[in-house]
């Protein structure tokens, strides 16, 4: 049996604290997230509200709705807004060429949202999403970003997205 002095237990125990932190797991929190973009600006939605990406069908388009409200389409049974965050910010804006549409759901709302491209899935640390938002937004895009990181990719919230205050049509 080994006897050790004061001065070595005092070490020992040093050392074995030091070896615990050095040894803790660090546990990062991630949240998944679909990336997607339309005209120059690129977009990350939470993966847990997609219901799924498509080319975007036809839709019918509606009198009196905001331009960013494109239209409607019928999709498994369901009737679909279908908006287009570019005409946010850029009323005028042209459709793609190819447009691709990624369907977001939060409860019993959903819509499809205009794409140009969807690109991949991204892991985020929750912490990067818990920054405070910087930098001068304005209008009707600013509400739905919940966070921007760099790149810059604006994150949006689904339930945000399906408010139905952004689906009114305009008052004459």
């Amino acid at each position: 049996m080994t006897h050790f002095t004061v001065e070595e237990q005092q070490v020992l125990q040093l050392r074995a604290e030091r070896l615990a932190k050095s040894t803790e797991a660090v546990v990062r929190v991630h949240e998944r997230f679909i990336s997607f973009r339309r005209a120059n600006q690129t977009y990350l939605l939470p993966a847990a509200g997609v219901l799924g990406v498509r080319p975007l069908p036809s839709f019918t388009t509606l009198p009196g709705c905001p331009p960013h409200v494109v239209g409607l389409v019928h999709l498994n049974g369901h009737t679909v807004g279908v908006l287009d965050l570019e005409r946010l910010a850029e009323p005028r804006a042209p459709m793609p060429a190819t447009p691709w549409a990624v369907w977001v759901a939060e409860g019993s709302k959903s819509a499809l949202l205009v794409a140009d491209e969807v690109l991949d899935l991204v892991d985020v640390d929750v912490e990067r999403l818990a920054a405070p938002l910087r930098g001068a937004f304005g209008g009707r895009l600013a509400a739905l970003v919940r966070s921007v990181l760099p790149g810059p990719l604006m994150v949006l919230e689904a339930h945000s997205l399906l408010d139905p205050e952004l689906f009114r049509p305009l008052q004459r």
